[in-house]
């Protein structure tokens, strides 16, 4: 209880409102709830186990943390999953603050290695991850009108609206166009291929699926942007279609374009919290590979857009003549609109 209240808060509050919330509310909900408490405990166990890594403890010591914060989110998860069936006035916010803890558990829990010293895959668990990232905007849908009445700092979310992209720099507005060029390359230009209707519906589909997680997506960086709300990045998944994660886990490497991107905010705000150092990094690294061995034919411009994100996180360029882009390049004339 005194790490959370004295340091862990800290890296779960997006605006100053939400610092009695984090630091006050959720200690005096969790007495009531084990559920949060478990939750609560959890993310503690392993900023303590980060931070006793950083400071140059043994493993067996950090990973003594983690084995305690898996126990209490064993715990805590399985209470949540029954009690979000029946979300009442009483515990509504308990369900939406242990909705957000459960999410940024499971980004954390990817900083501490498995007995054989490897670290656990972003993009194998990002699946999982973006499921409970999705609890909070789940919770607020069932109870929206009693969050909005307890709780200021949704109350002052709201009242700022959205971030507009005029904010965005001309290199951002620029690599975001180009993400929205390269969809339509890959499937407007597709439907024009397409060998009847079902394919072309399917190819129409895709493309509208993609436009729609773009907006929110180029809506994060905008976000990130004006520096209103720290951490708005963990809203994403909540924010895009269902079928965008099923497209990821088939290696639809459009899906895997778009989630680059978002490793980018990973790796930005990871800059800032424990909970995300690092990830967003591994998971540009570990999509960059995935797509070496898929070796699809890449459009104009998405060559590109891997290096404008490996970019950003440190990682080389692609170049001409690597083991990723020694393919066929697919060369698109005419308009695509």
């Amino acid at each position: 209880m005194h790490r959370w209240s004295t340091r862990t808060y800290l890296g779960v509050c997006g605006i100053p409102q939400d610092h009695h919330l984090m630091q006050v509310e959720v200690p005096r909900q969790s007495l009531q709830y084990d559920s949060l408490l478990n939750g609560m405990l959890a993310l503690s166990s392993l900023d303590i186990g980060m931070t006793t890594a950083h400071a140059g403890g043994s493993r067996a010591q950090s990973a003594v943390y983690n084995r305690a914060a898996m126990e209490f989110y064993d715990k805590s998860i399985k209470m949540f999953r029954e009690e979000i069936t029946n979300i009442t006035a009483e515990n509504h916010l308990c369900m939406y603050l242990l909705g957000v803890l459960l999410g940024l558990i499971n980004i954390a829990e990817l900083q501490f290695p498995s007995r054989d010293g490897s670290l656990p895959s972003v993009l194998e668990r990002m699946p999982m991850i973006w499921d409970l990232l999705t609890g909070p905007a789940l919770v607020a849908l069932r109870c929206g009108r009693w969050l909005y009445d307890s709780t200021e700092s949704v109350r002052v979310v709201l009242a700022m609206g959205s971030a507009s992209s005029d904010v965005l720099d001309a290199d951002t507005r620029g690599v975001l166009a180009l993400l929205a060029a390269v969809n339509d390359r890959l499937h407007i230009s597709a439907v024009c291929r397409a060998g009847g209707a079902a394919a072309e519906e399917e190819e129409v589909q895709a493309h509208e699926m993609y436009k729609n997680a773009i907006l929110p997506l180029e809506r994060c960086f905008a976000e990130e942007a004006r520096g209103w709300i720290d951490g708005f990045l963990v809203a994403f998944p909540a924010l895009v279609r269902r079928g965008f994660m099923k497209a990821v886990k088939k290696s639809d490497p459009m899906a895997l374009l778009i989630l680059m991107y978002y490793g980018v905010l990973i790796d930005g705000h990871g800059k800032k919290v424990w909970w995300a150092a690092g990830v967003g990094k591994r998971l540009i690294v570990e999509i960059s590979d995935l797509l070496e061995l898929l070796r699809f034919p890449l459009v104009p411009g998405f060559r590109e857009a891997m290096s404008w994100a490996r970019r950003q996180v440190g990682l080389p360029v692609l170049i001409e003549g690597s083991q990723l882009l020694a393919r066929e390049v697919i060369e698109i004339s005419g308009d695509l609109g």
